[in-house]
């Protein structure tokens, strides 16, 4: 029971936050849009892909440490782990600034505008602030612990909208320069967060930020954080990746057919695919404050925990599909309003189809961080792999039906998000059952498996 109200609470927590967090950043876009206009939001938005690329390793750091850290009984122990984690996330950052500091002008050639150089230059510190961060956002979540993680996003967006605005305006006379302020906010709000993250930590845990560790255990602990980390980190880029491959499969076979083909891809990806995204958003707090929880505890409260957070996700999600499915026009009315008839019509569409994807990822977001917590990283990006492997030649042979068109991203991803749920859910199956029946993890179905 207790470990039910553990779960319940601290999704609420990361949600809520994470929730606040997006609700600021969409409201930051309007006015940055305005101020900026469609080619210097278009200069913004180019440095942001390369910038992400550089943060898919940070990204997985938390899961991998809150995962680890609460495995570990001794206080000693931990403090050693977390300083390593720390120390290899410092240099790892500080090449990944260096990095994009260093290449920012070539980068911005190859992209075809030079006047990417200076937002790169501006935006380059905080590649390796939020590889700090993400640590520190590690260590609160392996405490079962989310208010840190959930008020440093809030104070995240809070202070780019703040910093972006005044910027944006103050360097007005030169839209590079302007761009430029905009991703100087951006690393303004991650020094702002780390700076509240360290000061919570020494104020909460009294414990030093330096240990001293030998090279070979540094090397040792480095190596355990990375092996957690590197499957997390390629499955959270497994749908970047997938949503790659659809823009250059629907637009390209669209074209053959229809002259709206990029029109109606903005409408699938973009518009589409920003509303079913927040409620999967909200839904995302079960996996953060799942995994720690049932990384720490073991036997009948382990499946407790398991299936409380399946059904807490159904809880959560299904009203969400139910509300998008049938409030479709509304949603696209209040949200979407200067859009014209027809590509309204086309989105309400597209967004009834696309409802059941609010389940199903999110679903799939939960039984990912199940087989994380029991050490089956690499059993989840499998499942992943397979989902996107069965996605991409539906998306192709379905595209060609010219009553389909768009609409077979949709088909596709349904059946992708269907496919990965129903492996990750067999695959838990099995381990619970070889583990009622021989108590040994469950060996020999896991090698047949």
């Amino acid at each position: 029971m207790q470990e039910k109200r553990l779960l319940l609470k601290n999704t609420l927590v990361i949600s809520i936050g994470n929730f606040i967090a997006k609700i600021i950043g969409a409201f930051y876009r309007i006015p940055l849009t305005n101020f900026l206009g469609g080619t210097g939001i278009g200069l913004y938005q180019m440095v942001f892909p390369v910038y992400a690329l550089l943060l898919d390793f940070s990204m997985a750091v938390p899961t991998a440490l809150s995962k680890n850290l609460v495995q570990i009984e001794e206080k000693k122990e931990r403090q050693k782990y977390f300083y390593a984690s720390l120390k290899a996330l410092f240099f790892i950052g500080l090449f990944g600034m260096a990095f994009l500091i260093f290449f920012a002008k070539p980068i911005s050639y190859l992209q075809g505008d030079k006047n990417a150089f200076f937002p790169y230059l501006f935006l380059a510190p905080s590649v390796f602030l939020v590889s700090l961060i993400s640590c520190f956002r590690g260590f609160f979540q392996s405490k079962i612990n989310m208010y840190p993680t959930a008020i440093s996003q809030i104070v995240e967006q809070g202070v780019k909208l703040v910093f972006g605005l005044v910027l944006v305006n103050v360097l007005v006379a030169s839209l590079t320069f302007s761009v430029s302020g905009a991703t100087l906010a951006v690393t303004l709000s991650e020094l702002i967060a780390l700076t509240f993250l360290v000061v919570y930590y020494k104020k909460k845990t009294k414990e030093r930020l330096y240990i001293k560790l030998e090279k070979t255990e540094q090397k040792k602990l480095t190596k355990h954080l990375f092996k957690t980390a590197i499957p997390i980190m390629l499955i959270g880029i497994s749908l970047p990746i997938s949503h790659l491959i659809d823009s250059f499969l629907i637009i390209n076979v669209l074209k053959s057919y229809r002259e709206d083909a990029t029109l109606l891809y903005g409408l699938f990806s973009g518009s589409a695919h920003s509303v079913i995204n927040m409620p999967v958003s909200v839904c995302y707090g079960v996996s953060i404050a799942l995994i720690p929880l049932i990384s720490k505890v073991k036997g009948k409260k382990k499946e407790n925990g398991m299936s409380f957070s399946i059904l807490l996700t159904l809880i959560l999600s299904v009203p969400c599909f139910l509300f998008i499915l049938f409030f479709a026009d509304k949603i696209v009315n209040i949200l979407f309003f200067r859009l014209d008839y027809t590509s309204k019509t086309t989105l309400i569409g597209l967004l009834k189809t696309m409802s059941p994807i609010v389940i199903l990822l999110s679903l799939t977001q939960t039984t990912n961080a199940i087989l994380i917590s029991l050490d089956k990283s690499y059993r989840s990006l499998f499942n992943m792999l397979i989902a996107i492997s069965i996605k991409i030649p539906i998306t192709v042979i379905l595209l060609f039906n010219q009553n389909v068109n768009v609409y077979a991203g949709v088909i596709a991803s349904i059946c992708a998000f269907l496919v990965a749920t129903f492996l990750n859910l067999l695959y838990i199956c099995i381990i619970r059952f070889n583990e009622s029946r021989e108590g040994i993890n469950g060996y020999k179905v896991y090698k047949a498996w």
